[in-house]
């Protein structure tokens, strides 16, 4: 089995933020998933849905009855605190053959863009060759 992991930071100060890859990732035939979360959301009162971290270079997924490309959902503390470690990943198709560049953003359940205005996530993405 062939594993390729990248450990992304994304700024929850912006609705989404795109990372170019030193190497562009040839993805024939790869799956994707989360294997950490890691962060803080500021005002975990204000949050008024369920949070979901999705990006653009996965298959959709239904949440609920929204169809999104999430990698996983946003489970946050009481005080904000963010610290998820998966140890049964969901596996989501990749549908581009090459990724040279990463959108990460977050969205509600409704599908709707979200953003804290400030805060931290750190996401460590797994990327194993499907058999």
């Amino acid at each position: 089995m062939v594993f390729k992991y990248i450990s992304l930071h994304f700024s929850m100060t912006k609705n989404d933020q795109t990372f170019d890859l030193a190497n562009s990732l040839t993805t024939n035939k790869f799956l994707c998933g989360v294997l950490k979360l890691r962060g803080k959301v500021p005002n975990p009162k204000n949050v008024q849905s369920r949070l979901f971290l999705c990006c653009d270079f996965c298959q959709d997924s239904y949440v609920n009855s929204t169809k999104m490309p999430a990698l996983c959902e946003i489970v946050f503390k009481p005080n904000g605190t963010i610290n998820t470690s998966f140890s049964n990943i969901t596996w989501l198709h990749i549908l581009r053959p090459n990724i040279a560049s990463v959108r990460l953003y977050l969205c509600t359940e409704e599908g709707t863009l979200f953003s804290l205005e400030e805060g931290d996530l750190r996401c460590s993405l797994l990327f194993v060759h499907s058999p």
